[in-house]
């Protein structure tokens, strides 16, 4: 099992806290408490797309979008991207860990459709997840939708 490591006073320039590198992970800092049911040995990202039709497009993403993962979705939107498809809407309801290089990847797609007149939506009901997404306050730049019919409702359509 691997062991705890605290953080802190020993530690300048970390912020007071105790993370749990246990099957789940706990933080603690200050009064706030964040914990995400993972495991750090899954790295199976998998991510599927298809048209949803009036010019949207659906990506799927399942597993844990983290550093290790991060790079498959990015090169999959890249793809999408270099496709043509400006407006996309992304599943995020099969997520089950979501960290900073995950966050990267969505504030850079966002970047990307905004810069060809695009848009994004994401769906998504996974409350750790969105807890991240409000805790960063990228709930506010990022368009999140609980079911897709909601999100199709919102997108713009090429017909």
């Amino acid at each position: 099992m691997p062991e705890t490591k605290r953080q802190g006073a020993n530690h300048p320039g970390r912020l007071p806290g105790r993370v749990d590198h246990a099957a789940s992970t706990k933080v603690a800092v200050g009064r706030l408490r964040v914990k995400m049911d993972t495991n750090p040995t899954d790295e199976n990202l998998e991510v599927t797309s298809e048209e949803a039709g009036h010019g949207v497009y659906r990506i799927r993403v399942r597993g844990n979008l983290e550093l290790a993962t991060s790079e498959v979705l990015r090169n999959h939107l890249a793809e999408v991207l270099r496709a043509g498809h400006k407006h996309l809407m992304m599943d995020l309801n099969e997520v089950g860990y979501l960290d900073s290089s995950g966050l990267a990847v969505l504030l850079g797609t966002l970047r990307r459709v905004r810069e060809n007149q695009g848009s994004l939506r994401l769906v998504c009901n996974v409350r750790p997840v969105l807890r991240v997404l409000g805790l960063t306050g990228l709930d506010r730049l990022l368009a999140i939708h609980p079911n897709e019919e909601s999100a199709l409702r919102d997108l713009p359509r090429n017909d």
